[in-house]
């Protein structure tokens, strides 16, 4: 059944032109809606229970994701093409098409069949490490002491007598290691609480070279913290201890840590490419130096991966010069698929020298938003890309998505919204100058591919003949180990 295409134009807040999308996109289209998702939601409903149904608001996904539900609908596919196009300074501008093209593009990309992810299972029983002063980490044990099995590891000589409903232990943290259903953790002078006796609790004799594990830790400790990159280790939570709302969603969240997860296995590694050794003589270390969660670790002359600690930003695999990492969530042609979609539907519709936008999927939506309810928006000729690994946005992808001449990169890096908008309306787009050529194969063989495209296109303007090298800066990641 034909998928069909409810708008809204949210309280008369943007400009949808519903004969050009529908055209562009090929889709059947509603009426444009004024407010579908309060005085209006009647007609969403009918339409949802007519069968298969995309809708152009993402603010209010949740609430027809809920509707579907009360009416056994299939879900709607919900998408924001209001924050990243309606809502701009230039979107209704003419005799220019407007946002129309940009909407078309973003509504196309989002009908593109999510890419598959290979995962692996991860099983958490609900055994938690709480590491904290008696005052403040007891009180957070007794908290999970109903939903997990909970130990305290006190970093201070506080009252122990309020904490018998969790185990409680003093030592010296040697070690952590691992992730998510899977730590283990190494003490020296490690201290069992001997609950029996009148008073206060005291202590059995310390042990050194204590060896336990544990599903999830709860680091209220203030100190320094066991990981690198402790926002990107699965199943562990560090929190200011004087945070008290802080502690609260570290709660929730760890709580909610027991069960069977799947983990995306983000990473393929081809052993027989990595340059990093030959016999004992070092050639390469991007991906050691690069991975903020010490996931990568020499083996031999190669070099292994944990799958379980990696948390998928994809920077070694945009650095490796051998192609020996590939990025497999998504893989690289599942991206470049989504560029080529956006880029396409953008041009078809009447789209002129198109910018493509790449953010990742949080703070660079979050600003994209901001700048859209609050500021001047994106221009219309700015698409934007989600996606989940800025840093995995390499040297083969910026290649094939600039199409011609030069300065077509540009790294951002702004933290005011209005600054974003303003840098981008400064800019003056220019002309694609190279010819579209069909990227397929290794990360290596497209950015050949697509440099030789560029390459062609650059005579004439100073940086090249069209046939001769470009002479690249020192470090760049071309060459060869010898």
């Amino acid at each position: 059944m034909a998928k069909h295409l409810i708008l809204c134009d949210c309280s008369n807040s943007q400009v949808l032109d519903r004969d050009g999308l529908a055209r562009a996109v090929g889709l059947t289209c509603s009426r444009v809606h004024t407010a579908l998702c309060t005085s209006e939601i009647q007609a969403a409903a009918t339409l949802m229970s007519g069968g298969e149904t995309i809708i152009a608001c993402g603010q209010e996904a949740a609430r027809f994701a809920d509707l579907a539900e009360e009416l056994g609908a299939a879900q709607p596919l919900c998408v924001d093409i209001r924050d990243r196009a309606g809502w701009s300074d230039d979107a209704g501008a003419a005799p220019k098409p407007g946002a129309t093209p940009k909407m078309a593009a973003l509504l196309a990309e989002a009908l593109i069949a999510p890419a598959a992810y290979k995962t692996i299972d991860i099983v958490s029983q609900g055994a938690c490490l709480v590491i904290g002063r008696a005052a403040v980490a007891l009180p957070a044990a007794e908290k999970l002491a109903g939903a997990l099995a909970v130990t305290v590891l006190l970093t201070d000589d506080g009252d122990t007598t309020t904490g018998r409903r969790v185990e409680i232990v003093r030592g010296r943290l040697k070690r952590a290691e691992g992730t998510l259903g899977a730590f283990r953790l190494h003490f020296d002078a490690l201290e069992m609480l001997n609950p029996g006796g009148r008073g206060s609790f005291g202590f059995f004799a310390p042990r050194d070279g204590a060896i336990t594990d544990c599903d999830m830790i709860l680091d209220l400790s203030g100190g320094t913290t066991l990981f690198p990159a402790p926002h990107k280790r699965d199943g562990y939570l560090r929190v200011d201890p004087g945070d008290p709302l802080a502690i609260a969603d570290a709660l929730l969240q760890a709580s909610q840590m027991v069960g069977t997860f799947e983990k995306p296995l983000h990473l393929v590694l081809e052993p027989h490419l990595c340059a990093h050794s030959r016999s004992g003589q070092t050639g390469c270390t991007r991906c050691l130096d690069i991975c903020p969660t010490s996931a990568i670790r020499p083996d031999g002359d190669h070099i292994a991966i944990d799958p379980l600690v990696c948390a998928g930003c994809g920077a070694c695999s945009a650095l490796c010069p051998s192609g020996a990492i590939r990025y497999d969530a998504p893989p690289l042609d599942h991206t470049l698929h989504r560029v080529r979609v956006l880029a396409e539907t953008y041009l078809a519709a009447g789209g002129e020298a198109p910018r493509l936008l790449v953010h990742d999927a949080e703070h660079g939506a979050e600003m994209i938003a901001l700048a859209a309810r609050y500021g001047r928006g994106l221009p219309a000729a700015t698409i934007p890309l989600a996606v989940e690994a800025l840093a995995g946005f390499g040297h083969a992808e910026m290649l094939a998505s600039a199409m011609g001449g030069a300065d077509r990169l540009a790294l951002l890096d702004f933290a005011d919204p209005d600054a974003l908008c303003d840098h981008l309306y400064a800019q003056t787009p220019a002309p694609l100058s190279a010819e579209p050529v069909l990227t397929m194969g290794s990360r290596r063989q497209i950015a050949r591919i697509a440099g030789k495209a560029l390459l062609a296109s650059t005579a004439g303007t100073g940086i090249g003949s069209g046939t001769e090298p470009v002479p690249l800066p020192a470090g760049a990641p071309y060459g060869a180990v010898l």
